[in-house]
Parts: C-alpha cells; structure tokens; sequence
C-alpha cells in the first residue's frame, strides 16, 4: 500500500500566510486634501506633478496659488496647484479700478527704456546725418511716410507695454481698460472737452499776457499739406491711430503701473507729464499736460479706456478741422 505524504503541521493561529501588503501612506496635501492652503479647487483636477508646463500659469487662465495680486504677474512655486485668477486685479474683477494691476514703477521704467533706447540713438544718429541746405517740401508722400514711421514707434512702444504688463500674468487686454463702456461716453466726452477748452483758454490768455504772442501749434501740423491727400493723412494719424496706442501706452499701461506704486493722483500727473514731454515740443506742455490729466480721469471714472481713446479722437478732430479751415 502507498504510503501518503505527512500532512503538514497546521499554521499558528492569528497568522495570514499571504504575503502583507505596504502601509497605505497619508496623503499629502496637493494629492486631493482641498482644506490646505494651495490645494486644487476642482475635485476631478489634478496638478502637475512637478509644476505647470506653462511659465506664468497653467495654460487655461490660472494663476498658480498664493500668487494672487502684484505677485501674480511673477508665477508660483514648482508644483503649485492652479487657482482661479485674482479678482482684486482690474479687468479681472468687476468691480475693481483702473491702477490695480500686476506691474508698477519698475516695469514702467523697464518698458520705456527697452522702447525709447533705440528710437533715441537713432535720433542721435539722424542729428549727425548731413543736413540739407534747402528745406523739403509738404508732399502727400512725405505725409505717409510720416503716418507709417509714427504708426511703427507707437506699435514699437505698445510691444513692450504688452511685454512688461499683460503677457507676465497672461492677462488680457481688459486689463488695459479695453472693456465695453455704456452710455455714459456721450454726455462725459463733451463735459470733458468743455473743460480742457475752458482751462485751455485760461492758460492761453496767461501766455499771451506774458509772451505777447498766442501759443505756436504743434510741429506735426508742418508735416501734412493742405490738400485732399495731406487731410487724409492727418486724420489718419491723428484722429484713428495716436489716439488708440497712445492711450493704451500712457493710459492703459503707463497710468495704471504708476498708479500702482504711488497711487492714482500721482499716477494720473506723472503720465500726464510724460504724455505732454513724449511730443518734445516746450511751448505747448501745458495744454498737452492737461489734456493728459482729464484723459486719465475720464478713464479712471468709466474704468473703460474706450472712453478716453474716443476723448482723444473727438480733441484731435477738431483741431483737424480747424487746420483744414485755415487752409
């Protein structure tokens, strides 16, 4: 008969011969513990794992967390989960004003020294250039070559206001106050004009007194000729193109950065200054500085810069208009 195998001695009791399984370790907070500070808002959203891929946010209109406000524009740390935008950041919130923005003094210096730098050493370089004995004449060519260099400088300055302003925070052009406005641009405009005429004319009687002369008009008027083209011209250039980037530039970006640092009257008679220096003509500062003042106010009241851009044309209109008539 076959002898059976001996059965084998029964285990100890309290023991699972199965191999036993890791300790579960604890979640840590970026793993799905929404009570922490910096945890994923979204219950089906999960972070990167080592950061977002994206350097100033997380590529779908997040910023990361705990950077909220000025730091915004800066990013978050490695491995930070993204939150919703910072709602104290104007054109972000709806209920904020113009001057509460991610840039300020530092990135306003920055811009306008990357912008200016090469314009001005090209400016030097034109002062050195031979100059001519007789003086050019007013043509229709000359005036489009005057429109697209003006239209290049503007757009030249504009880039580097979107590149120290808008595209660190990956914000939007509402942050520069192009956001709709409502009807309060048709009874504000004419107020607004009527009050740059009547301090105008307080300014033009004082320099009459002392000059005995009226203020000179600008040097841009010498640029277009009295013709149908030269009118054309002119309207194209200052009633469609410097009164949108030069808003955007002294309003949208230059305003609201210095108004960041300094405070909103600060801001608001600093950009006006630079406003009126940027035409590089002494003897009529004054009236561009405060045409300058009431284009910032218009803005900061309506919190739209479609109110001062359409500001900016109607001025410039007139006094088109009245250049075509003295012609």
């Amino acid at each position: 008969m076959d002898q059976q195998p001996p059965t084998p001695p029964p285990e100890p009791p309290g023991q699972d011969p199965r191999p036993a399984w890791p300790a579960e370790q604890p979640e840590s907070p970026s793993d799905g513990d929404t009570s922490s500070a910096g945890a994923c808002p979204y219950p089906y959203a999960y972070p990167y794992p080592y950061g977002s891929p994206y350097p100033y946010g997380d590529g779908y209109g997040y910023l990361y967390a705990g950077q909220a406000g000025p730091a915004a524009a800066g990013g978050g740390p490695l491995g930070a989960p993204p939150t919703p935008r910072d709602e104290t950041v104007f054109g972000v919130g709806p209920q904020t004003r113009p001057g509460n923005v991610p840039w300020g003094l530092r990135q306003v210096l920055l811009a306008l020294l990357m912008a200016a730098g090469p314009i001005v050493a090209l400016t030097v370089l034109v002062l050195f250039l031979p100059k001519q004995s007789q003086p050019q004449e007013v043509s229709a060519s000359a005036a489009a070559i005057a429109v697209v260099f003006t239209v290049l400088v503007d757009g030249w300055f504009l880039l580097w206001a979107w590149m120290f302003s808008l595209r660190p925070g990956r914000l939007s052009a509402t942050s520069w106050g192009l956001r709709p406005v409502g009807k309060t641009i048709f009874w504000l405009v004419p107020v607004a004009l009527v009050g740059i005429y009547v301090v105008s004319a307080g300014y033009e009687a004082v320099f009459q007194a002392l000059a005995g002369h009226p203020t000179p008009e600008q040097d841009v008027v010498e640029m277009f000729p009295h013709s149908s083209a030269g009118l054309i011209f002119f309207v194209l250039l200052a009633v469609v193109a410097a009164p949108f980037f030069e808003e955007v530039v002294f309003r949208g970006f230059l305003f609201q950065g210095l108004a960041s640092s300094w405070g909103t009257i600060p801001g608001v008679l600093a950009s006006a200054a630079l406003f009126s220096a940027i035409h590089a003509q002494l003897t009529v500062f004054v009236p561009l500085f405060i045409l300058g003042v009431v284009l910032a106010w218009v803005f900061y009241y309506t919190r739209s810069l479609w109110t001062s851009i359409a500001l900016h044309a109607v001025f410039n209109s007139i006094a088109v208009l009245v250049w075509a008539l003295s012609g």
